[in-house]
């Protein structure tokens, strides 16, 4: 029994890499505008949160949307997202869709210039 949880343990461990990389990373590059949904899809994956045009999003935002997919969003950038659904959060991959469905257009994370300590470069 020891040696099974001994096994477990250490799949566990082995496994937590697998989840910090963003298989969409590489794959971004190949996105143009007026792919459908699908195409998208296949492309990159299921985007880790959607978010649709809402009365709030087309009066605060310049150039409004009828949807949006994040990929990349952690446990901040979702709930950044929970309260301000009108803005892409930076630190995320974001993907625009037109009323038609199909990409109108897409970001990259935006890099944050700022160090978090003064020390640190």
């Amino acid at each position: 029994m020891k040696h099974v949880a001994r096994i477990i343990l250490i799949t566990l461990v082995a496994l937590i890499p697998c989840g910090c990389t963003q298989p969409h990373e590489g794959a971004f590059n190949s996105l143009h505008n007026g792919m459908t949904h699908q195409q998208v899809r296949d492309l990159l994956g299921e985007p880790s949160a959607t978010f649709y045009e809402t009365k709030e999003s087309r009066n605060e935002v310049d150039n409004a949307y009828k949807e949006r997919w994040q990929y990349g969003d952690n446990f901040s950038t979702r709930a950044t997202g929970a309260f301000f659904p009108e803005n892409a959060p930076d630190r995320v991959w974001v993907v625009y869709f037109d009323a038609e469905g199909r990409v109108s257009g897409f970001r990259e994370p935006v890099p944050d210039e700022s160090a978090w300590r003064s020390d640190v470069k």
